[in-house]
C-alpha cells in the first residue's frame, strides 16, 4: 500500500473512532438527561402529593407553606374567577383562609379531600422550572353548602437550592354541585351543571 493511501486510511480510521466516541458520549448525555427529567417528574408528583396531604390534614400553616417557593416575590395562588394571592405574606393569608375553611368543613362533617389525577408535566431544558396540569376533584364550601368540585390545577414549579417548590398554583373549577344532590337536577334531562 502506498504511504499516502496508508496515511489516509489511518486518518479515516481515527475519524471513525472519534465519531463513534462522540456518538457514544452524546448518547450517554442524552440518557442522563432523560433520567434526570424522569427523576424531576417523580419529585414534582411527590411534591403535589404532599400538598394534597397538607390540604386533607389542614396543615396549611405548619407544613403546607413550606411547599411553596421562598425566594420569589412572584409566588402566587389563584382561584380563577375568585381571587389571587401573590407574595409570601398573601400566601400566608391564603393558607390561613384555607385552614379556617377546612376546620369549618370538618366541624360540619364535610370531608376534606383533594385528589389529583392525569398529570401532564414538562420540565424546562435548564431543569430549573417546570409546568404541570392535573385534573382535580374534591369538596368545598360554596354559598353556604358543601359541594363536590371538579376542575384543573395548573402549577408552575421553581427549583430552589436544589429542591422543587410550588411557584404558581392556579385552580380552575369546571363543575360544582351540592353534595346532597346529583350532578343533574330532577328536571334537567341529563344536562351537566357547569360551575
Amino acid at each position: 500500500m502506498a504511504p499516502a493511501v496508508a496515511m489516509a486510511n489511518a486518518h479515516s480510521t481515527a475519524d471513525e473512532k472519534k465519531l463513534k466516541t462522540n456518538s457514544a458520549e452524546d448518547e450517554i448525555r442524552t440518557l442522563l438527561s432523560r433520567v434526570r427529567e424522569l427523576e424531576d417528574v417523580r419529585e414534582l408528583q411527590n411534591l403535589m402529593a404532599r400538598y394534597c396531604a397538607s390540604v386533607r390534614a389542614s396543615q396549611f400553616l405548619s407544613g403546607g407553606l413550606d411547599l411553596f417557593a421562598h425566594d420569589s416575590a412572584t409566588v402566587c395562588v389563584e382561584e380563577i374567577g375568585m381571587r389571587r394571592w401573590e407574595g409570601r405574606e398573601e400566601l400566608q393569608r391564603w393558607c390561613q383562609f384555607r385552614a379556617a375553611e377546612a376546620d369549618r368543613n370538618r366541624r360540619g362533617g364535610v370531608p376534606v379531600e383533594l385528589d389529583l389525577t392525569t398529570p401532564s408535566i414538562a420540565v424546562t431544558d435548564d431543569g430549573n422550572t417546570a409546568h404541570a396540569l392535573w385534573s382535580v376533584s374534591g369538596y368545598r364550601q360554596a354559598v353556604g353548602e358543601t359541594c363536590r368540585v371538579h376542575g384543573k390545577i395548573h402549577v408552575d414549579f421553581l427549583r430552589e437550592d436544589g429542591e422543587w417548590k410550588i411557584w404558581h398554583l392556579r385552580f380552575q373549577t369546571s363543575l360544582m354541585a351540592p353534595l346532597e344532590s346529583s350532578w343533574r337536577g330532577e328536571d334537567d334531562h341529563g344536562r351537566v351543571k357547569r360551575g
